[in-house]
């Protein structure tokens, strides 16, 4: 149920770093239905952005340590992605902004 008081909006995906998601995969091309919000959950799907040179959001599983580190994790089936060690890296909290959760995914059309 989408409340009419959240605020959400749609993100199309761009690549392949969670097509092994859970419940369901999120492919290249898909659609997600994002709730607003700045703070998530361990474990949640969410749009983050990386506060680096390069500005850009993203799509990932968020990890939260206990060291109150933050990761972004994907969740795909290409080696290429999964073996990428940039994908263990930790940040800070002050590095990531969480523009929201994924509530939902809308497949391509075929």
């Amino acid at each position: 149920v989408v409340s009419p008081t959240d605020h959400n909006h749609t993100v199309r995906v761009s690549g392949n770093s969670m097509n092994n998601a859970k419940p369901v995969p999120i492919e290249n091309g898909d659609y997600v239905l994002v709730k607003e919000q700045n703070k998530a959950e361990d474990h949640d799907i969410v749009v983050a952005s990386l506060n680096d040179p390069s500005p850009r959001a993203t799509v990932k599983r968020l990890r939260l340590s206990a060291n109150r580190r933050i990761q972004l994790r994907p969740e795909s089936l290409d080696p290429g992605i999964q073996n990428d060690p940039a994908y263990e890296r930790e940040y800070i909290k002050e590095e990531v902004q969480i523009n929201g959760v994924v509530e939902a995914v809308f497949k391509k059309k075929q």
